[in-house]
């Protein structure tokens, strides 16, 4: 059902058998926009691929068989989750319904089964009843709901899946849906894609009319102003899909090349305001009733019959005499309907359609925009038509003892900037709030726990111990990037695989007790910052992997030997890791056997340890007197052994009364 397999050097773990009931995919484009007064939209997309979810339910299984999995799937290591994409799911050797740079073929049950990158599998030759599809790399959303029992003691699993792809590069194994996508009247220029799922438009809801209207209350709240803008009643329309499984994907590539909610859409109204009254073989048709068109300028003919989509627009009105800019060779007007063509958009980031048995359906919000109707001063439709600069946040985090500077974004892909590469991480941030006296106030960054993120070491407080962060944001058309927040954090907070941090800004080391010198029997200063004096290459100790102890315990072997502790508080480097995160932190050390010490790491070893790679280990330091003696670095020790713990000018008060044994 779940299995550990190895891909691109990594271990993971892939869902191995089919679904027992309907599959719940959801697709989505992330976007940005805004919105004037007078409802014209400007929208960008964040990216360029489509981003998946999947639900379903995995097949009964035996109670052992059920144990066995829940008990894999608490690997400490939080190993990237395989799934089939299962709508695109196709007989071997029939035509692709979503590409992809990863595939799976299985046979049925899974019996045998490949991951592979070509076009086929290489270690055998599938039967007639295997099948092949995409393969999504990603994670589970939370835990399973639960595992059912029922009188047979036999359990299901309820499964949400996450795509997100590998951490080096989450576009890597993106997938994008194959159908035609129908194309509509060209418009200022571009030709707009056009919304066609025949026969379902009897299910759509009534257009409605949506007009902004903003309400505001003056004094204590009694009285109520209305503030209208002028401008163009946009309508709505919701429609409910459905069709076969190519239909589907057909679907899923329209609003994939509509980048989800930004670029426009044709659409028709789903209903009739007029009715044809004779048959046609020009460019002029007879309506009944020419006034309640309202003077739109663009109609859809559907043949309900062949459900063959014909679009027009209206040149001139003559009474109930509609001429058009071509023919519409109309043969049997008792067949067709007229509709109003509109121009919209899809009015969500995402779309959820449900999936069984080779058919699905789904619901379609669209929206009008009216305002695109005639392109605005100063856009040009096809380049800067509705479009707004994309726009990439960027973090640079600066760990101040050791001087190295982490530099990530929360955009799809790597970016390079300033000759600097930010890798792209599972990382955002909250609301960037200024204070009155202009400081900055805190900002919430939450980013997911990967293996070796430096932040997770702010979740053990040390004196000192720091990281400075700097919060971009790049204009991702003309490359040019702005400094929104600079701040400091000192500690962190963990939550399940998310890492909080809520740095301070500039401002408030104003609001610092002074002196900053902390005068106490340890020392103050951070080991391999300036004031310590001791230097990352003076004290690195070249060793070699023995062997994995545990999932947190690491054997090394050094050229000779240390005592227990001495790398405590320290790190750990990979020289060739070949891939994965470079440095882990050392919790403790302890001797193993003659010059080999067995260090504990705050996350798992990934990618999988292989014996006799070379590894780095840089001591710590508790900060006393004997650690600076033993890293013969006494002379800079900057605490005060003889301080007494309490202070010698106040004395305790003594209670020299009796109680009488009462309390």
């Amino acid at each position: 059902m779940i299995v550990s397999t190895t891909v691109a050097s990594t271990s993971c773990l892939l869902i191995a058998a089919e679904p027992v009931d309907n599959v719940s995919w959801t697709f989505s484009r992330i976007a940005t926009w805004h919105a004037s007064k007078t409802r014209k939209e400007l929208r960008s997309a964040l990216g360029a691929t489509l981003r998946n979810k999947l639900s379903f339910v995995l097949p009964y299984l035996d109670a052992t068989s059920a144990a066995a999995m829940f008990a894999s799937l608490k690997d400490p290591n939080n190993k990237p989750v395989l799934c089939p994409h299962w709508p695109s799911v196709v007989q071997w050797q029939a035509t692709q319904l979503a590409t992809s740079a990863l595939r799976i073929t299985f046979e049925p049950e899974f019996t045998t089964w490949q991951i592979h990158t070509g076009p086929a599998p290489v270690a055998w030759t599938p039967t007639a009843s295997a099948k092949q599809c995409a393969l999504l790399w990603g994670r589970f959303e939370k835990n399973f709901e639960g595992a059912d029992l029922d009188n047979a003691e036999v359990f299901d699993a309820k499964i949400t899946f996450v795509e997100t792809g590998p951490e080096a590069d989450p576009t890597a194994y993106a997938i994008t849906p194959v159908g035609t996508v129908s194309t509509g009247i060209t418009i200022n220029g571009v030709t707009p894609a056009l919304f066609t799922f025949d026969h379902y438009y009897d299910k759509a809801k009534a257009l409605g009319i949506d007009i902004d209207v903003q309400r505001s209350k003056l004094g204590a709240g009694r009285t109520e102003v209305e503030t209208f803008h002028t401008q163009t009643p946009r309508r709505t329309c919701q429609f409910m899909a459905a069709g076969d499984q190519a239909d589907m994907m057909r679907l899923a590539a329209t609003f994939h090349s509509c980048a989800g909610p930004v670029k426009p859409i044709w659409f028709p109204s789903g209903y009739a305001p007029v009715r044809l009254t004779a048959n046609s073989s020009g460019a002029t048709v007879a309506v009944d009733s020419a006034n309640n068109l309202n003077g739109h300028p663009y109609l859809v003919f559907r043949n309900g019959q062949t459900g063959v989509d014909t679009l027009r627009t209206i040149n001139s009105i003559s009474g109930n005499t509609l001429t058009l800019n071509s023919a519409a060779a109309i043969t049997d007007y008792t067949v067709y309907s007229t509709q109003l063509l509109l121009l919209g958009r899809f009015k969500g980031e995402e779309m959820t359609v449900s999936f069984a048995w080779h058919s699905f359906s789904a619901k379609v919000d669209l929206v009008e925009v009216p305002a695109d109707y005639s392109a605005p001063s100063g856009e040009v439709y096809g380049s800067s038509y509705g479009a707004l600069d994309g726009k990439a946040t960027l973090f640079e985090m600066l760990e101040v003892a050791s001087g190295v500077m982490y530099r990530w974004t929360g955009y799809e892909s790597a970016i390079l900037y300033g000759g600097n590469t930010y890798s792209p991480k599972r990382i955002t941030r909250g609301k960037i709030r200024r204070r009155l006296n202009g400081d900055d106030g805190p900002v919430q960054i939450k980013c997911d726990s990967w293996e070796g993120n430096p932040l997770m070491r702010l979740l053990v407080p040390r004196r000192g111990q720091q990281f400075t962060v700097t919060i971009k944001e790049l204009n991702i058309v003309s490359g040019v990037a702005r400094t929104l927040w600079t701040g400091t954090a000192r500690s962190a907070k963990s939550s399940g695989r998310i890492l909080t941090i809520s740095p301070t800004g500039t401002g408030r080391m104003f609001d610092q007790r002074i002196p900053r010198q902390v005068m106490g029997p340890s020392c103050p200063w951070v080991i391999y910052d300036g004031k310590c004096g001791l230097t990352y290459a003076s004290k690195a100790k070249a060793g070699t992997l023995v062997s994995q102890v545990s999932t947190y315990v690491i054997r090394v072997q050094l050229s000779v030997a240390h005592a227990a502790h001495f790398f405590a508080g320290g790190m750990m480097v990979r020289t060739s890791p070949g891939g994965g995160s470079p440095s882990w932190a050392i919790l403790d050390s302890t001797v193993s056997s003659a010059n080999q010490v067995d260090i504990t790491v705050d996350a798992p070893l990934t990618p999988a340890l292989v014996a006799s790679e070379a590894v780095t280990l840089y001591p710590g330091c508790d900060n006393s007197m004997a650690a600076c003696t033993a890293h013969g670095n006494l002379a800079n020790f900057g605490g005060f052994p003889t301080m007494p713990a309490a202070n010698p000018a106040f004395v305790a008060i003594k209670d020299t009364t009796g109680s009488g044994s009462k309390k």
